[in-house]
């Protein structure tokens, strides 16, 4: 006689978002015996669209509400200041992480269906598109402004690394140990901007491999680059009105290669 109770046990044990839980096991002889009574009864399908709903439920109910409780309500852009500039840029990184962590639990589950039950339809269980949906039904207030922090922080970065590749260390920044590091804004002699743009690259990854990166990060982009530009006509014409500035208007290509590849190249220098 087939026992109900334990084969539920072991794919509640080795499936565990049949029990609410994101986090995955490895398989085991139990498990797959109790996938072959599942066949053997004739309800693979059933147990695949019950696995496929809780995905989608821990997505809606789980993941993306874990993501956002990382981020404040309301952040004004006018009132923070550098350090919380800096909290919000790593707060986005930690987010972002631990969404990863739980899309390859998610794509661990999908998997292991598939390749137990190959007549299922793949396109049902490439679960991004609802991720990001789910993403952006959820959106708090306060979100554009931290991945705006983030990639504010990642641009400063982003110029600082190449002007260091383009002038290498200079004596001044050897002997002033008090000088302001551009991209980090510690002393230069405490410099972070190493550590920092290896995280921007592994948040930019974790993202574009999700893909997620347009979505989340393509609105706070744009916006980066138009602050750029603005401030630059600022600081070249401003309050001057008996000359052409057209020529001297022209942007500097840095602002546009970040915008168009830097966080596609997980935050590598990438200038053309």
């Amino acid at each position: 006689m087939v026992d109900i109770e334990q084969i539920w046990l072991e794919l509640s044990r080795n499936l565990p978002v049949l029990s609410g839980t994101i986090a995955m096991t490895e398989t085991d002889d139990d498990f797959c015996k109790a996938w072959e009574e599942v066949n053997k009864l004739g309800l693979e399908v059933i147990l695949c669209e019950i696995l496929r709903s809780e995905l989608q439920s821990a997505i809606r109910d789980k993941i993306v509400p874990a993501f956002w409780s990382h981020f404040p309500v309301r952040v004004e852009m006018n009132e923070y200041d550098v350090d919380s500039q800096f909290h919000l840029f790593h707060q986005f990184a930690a987010a972002v992480e631990n969404l990863q962590k739980s899309f390859i639990c998610l794509e661990l589950v999908s998997r292991r269906v598939i390749n137990l039950y190959p007549q299922t339809n793949l396109k049902t269980w490439d679960f991004k598109t609802v991720l990001l949906q789910t993403l952006l039904a959820q959106i708090p207030t306060g979100f554009n402004e931290a991945v705006f922090a983030f990639y504010q922080v990642s641009f400063q970065i982003y110029i600082q690394q190449h002007n260091k590749q383009k002038t290498g260390p200079s004596e001044a920044d050897i002997v002033l140990t008090k000088q302001e590091c551009c991209g980090c804004k510690n002393k230069v002699s405490l410099c972070e901007c190493q550590t920092l743009d290896e995280t921007i690259d592994k948040t930019n990854k974790a993202l574009q491999e999700i893909e997620l990166l347009d979505g989340i990060a393509g609105q706070s982009l744009t916006s980066l680059v138009q602050k750029c530009i603005e401030e630059h006509i600022k600081d070249t014409c401003h309050g001057i009105f008996d000359r052409s500035f057209l020529r001297q208007l022209e942007m500097n290509s840095l602002v546009f290669d970040y915008g168009i590849y830097g966080p596609r190249a997980y935050g590598n220098v990438n200038v053309v």
